[in-house]
């Protein structure tokens, strides 16, 4: 995993993975305009705060699913 930082501030903005080179994994925080944006699935959702906000489309994992689970 190769992760890349803003040069000005330092945020982490985007990641790249040897294993899955057709993919970057983007900060969704980073993103000025999200209205493009549709999340597939919900991760590491045992660790979220309450107060997060949640989409009951979505499905939730606990941790990083495999990719039998994402079924």
């Amino acid at each position: 995993m190769t992760k890349h930082f803003c040069s000005s501030c330092g945020s982490q903005l985007f990641g790249t993975n040897s294993a899955k080179p057709d993919r970057i994994r983007i900060k969704v925080g980073s993103v000025e305009d999200t209205q493009w944006f549709e999340p597939q699935c919900n991760v590491w959702a045992s660790s979220r705060l309450p107060s997060t906000p949640i989409n009951a489309g979505v499905k939730d994992f606990a941790q990083m699913p495999t990719a039998s689970a994402k079924k």
